[in-house]
């Protein structure tokens, strides 16, 4: 046998022979005292997690209770009215006859909206509009009151 294979057998007897070191477990007052900390944390950590849920959850697999009186039925979404008809009025035009400032009204209704043409496209295409309220309405153009 070589010398080498020699090392490796003596290394492995000598890890053989060696024998574990058990745990010391002596009766003091420290491990008494560890030991009781140890379960009072543990007992602690399972209480706080048997306590703990996840709300989630909870709320998606509850049943809910059964209605016992009709005022408990989940009321319907209101209906949305559609709007009325709008009535559009052009109340001045640019020196091409494209539309300048329009009016619109609502049917049934007293608000008044002015729209100002803002921008427009190579080809004459309405590209932008300032709307103004009735309330917030701009000073008059050209001084006039």
């Amino acid at each position: 046998m070589s010398a080498k294979l020699k090392l490796l057998e003596r290394q492995m007897v000598r890890r053989q022979e060696r024998i574990p070191v058990p745990p010391e477990t002596s009766g003091g007052i420290g491990a008494a005292i560890e030991q009781l900390i140890a379960d009072e944390v543990s007992q602690r950590v399972t209480d706080a997690t048997e306590k703990q849920t996840n709300k989630r959850l909870d709320r998606l697999f509850r049943k809910p209770e059964p209605y016992t009186d009709y005022r408990q039925l989940p009321q319907p979404l209101p209906v949305q009215k559609p709007f009325g008809p709008m009535t559009m009025t052009v109340t001045r035009r640019d020196e091409l006859g494209g539309i300048q400032t329009l009016e619109m009204a609502t049917e049934g209704s007293d608000r008044l909206t002015i729209c100002e043409v803002v921008q427009r496209d190579g080809y004459g295409r309405i590209m932008a509009l300032k709307m103004y309220r009735q309330g917030d309405l701009p000073p008059p153009i050209g001084g006039r009151p």
